[in-house]
């Protein structure tokens, strides 16, 4: 595997087992999709490519779009323009959270509410408890 392609982590179509590809597709992928796709590759050799996937008893479009954003082909194209995504996707998340970094030592309600799982009750939970400290 080449170094833009190692330094994002998803599974080998080509090279993972029933289980393996039913963990990394989530709820996308079912033990009898997964076996359907091993097994087509067993008979009729390594994917090139995902499109070959359509020809996969049970695979159509749904499942295609899971399977290309938590696997790669090695040597194809689609792989390496996924692992360059994925890592744009990644600096632009650490930037994002860099933007949002709340201090909670002094923040009000309106900013702790900006972040993620703080709704009113909890930021003014901290509000109070910073108040009786």
């Amino acid at each position: 595997m080449d170094s833009l392609s190692s330094s994002f982590a998803s599974l080998d179509l080509n090279a993972c087992s029933v289980d393996e590809l039913r963990e990394a597709a989530g709820s996308s992928i079912g033990a009898k999709t997964a076996r359907a796709i091993v097994d087509y590759r067993y008979q009729s050799g390594p994917f090139r490519d995902f499109d070959q996937l359509y020809k996969v008893p049970g695979v159509g479009q749904t499942k295609v779009t899971a399977l290309r954003q938590h696997t790669h082909i090695p040597g194809s194209t689609e792989s390496v323009s996924a692992s360059i995504r994925l890592q744009r996707s990644a600096s632009n998340s650490s930037q994002d959270a860099a933007d949002n970094k709340v201090d909670l030592n002094t923040a009000g309600e309106a900013d702790l509410r900006r972040l993620k799982g703080v709704g009113p009750a909890t930021a003014n939970g901290i509000i109070s408890m910073r108040r009786e400290r």
